[in-house]
């Protein structure tokens, strides 16, 4: 059974190494010169003014690295980040925020303002990449009610993040009631 643990221990290893971000946005976007392709799609980069960025997600820093490896060196970017983790490595234009999940913070809250200023400046010779990962739910927030509190949303999250839990201990413990 060791030698099991250590070759399911291997493949594990293997699989989170395969796992390249970075590698997989330039797979998956190539650019020649002015054109960007993506699945066969062609867009000429030409004829936008501005590249705008909105990346949210847990793999929200990677995905914007990877971006940027594909459009470098010609192509400044200006956009939002928003991740559970904060970076080391800083890329100009880009606006970082370290927002909650899965409870939302006031990250979040800060950082859905942002993504909605910056897509405000957006016109027809914008074109947004929009980068989205797991986690999103709780990294980007601000409630269409305007009387709606960061508390408001912190305790809806709570409840709907711990509800399969509750039950879950119910069912164990045997009970019939009602969570």
């Amino acid at each position: 059974m060791p030698q099991l643990k250590q070759l399911a221990w291997q493949i594990f290893q293997e699989t989170l190494a395969a796992i390249d971000i970075p590698a997989t946005m330039q797979r998956k976007l190539v650019r020649k010169g002015a054109v960007l392709v993506c699945n066969g799609t062609r867009i000429d980069l030409g004829n936008f003014e501005k590249l705008r960025v909105v990346a949210i997600g847990k793999a929200a820093h990677a995905m914007v690295d990877g971006l940027a490896l594909v459009l470098a060196p010609f192509v400044r970017l200006e956009g939002v980040v928003a991740a559970p983790t904060a970076t080391r490595k800083l890329l100009a234009g880009m606006k970082y925020f370290v927002a909650g999940h899965p409870i939302p913070n006031a990250e979040s809250w800060k950082a859905a303002e942002a993504i909605l200023a910056l897509l405000k400046k957006c016109d027809e010779k914008t074109l947004v990449f929009f980068l989205l990962s797991g986690g999103g739910s709780s990294l980007v927030e601000l409630p269409l009610d305007p009387a709606q509190t960061l508390e408001d949303l912190q305790k809806m999250h709570q409840a709907v993040v711990t509800c399969g839990h509750r039950s879950r201990q119910s069912m164990r413990s045997g009970s019939t009631s009602p969570p």
